[in-house]
């Protein structure tokens, strides 16, 4: 009995073997296959017209505000806000690099890491 339960561990687990192995294949398609939906176009486009439209959508669009506040990391907050504004939130923690706080002012498509202490809050990242 024992042996027949290790012969069926084994063939369970060599089956689970080669069905991982069954799903690694190629996900790309033989230019000459055609679809078995009727209808159904081939898909098949210029190499150039892919590259060109992948590049297109892959360059991210230039934030100014994000921009000008990564140039004023190590400068006080307040330079910030005199030039881009009041943030549409910020929330406070007790830090663990000193006595101050940590600040995250959240900005439209970026947000602006701080430690405040004392009179004091300077822009340490911005991501």
């Amino acid at each position: 009995m024992k042996k027949c339960k290790n012969l069926i561990l084994m063939l369970l687990v060599a089956a689970m073997f080669f069905s991982l192995c069954a799903c690694s294949g190629s996900e790309e398609k033989p230019a000459d296959m055609e679809s078995v939906l009727p209808g159904a176009e081939s898909g098949v486009e210029d190499e150039n017209e892919v590259q060109n439209s992948s590049e297109e959508e892959a360059a991210p669009e230039v934030n100014e505000d994000k921009a000008l506040a990564e140039s004023m990391i190590g400068d006080e907050v307040s330079k910030l806000i005199e030039a881009i504004g009041e943030p549409d939130s910020a929330d406070y923690a007790s830090s663990c690099l000193g006595p101050g706080e940590d600040g995250e002012l959240q900005y439209d498509g970026f947000t602006v890491y701080t430690y405040k202490e004392g009179d004091s809050e300077v822009i340490q990242n911005v991501l």
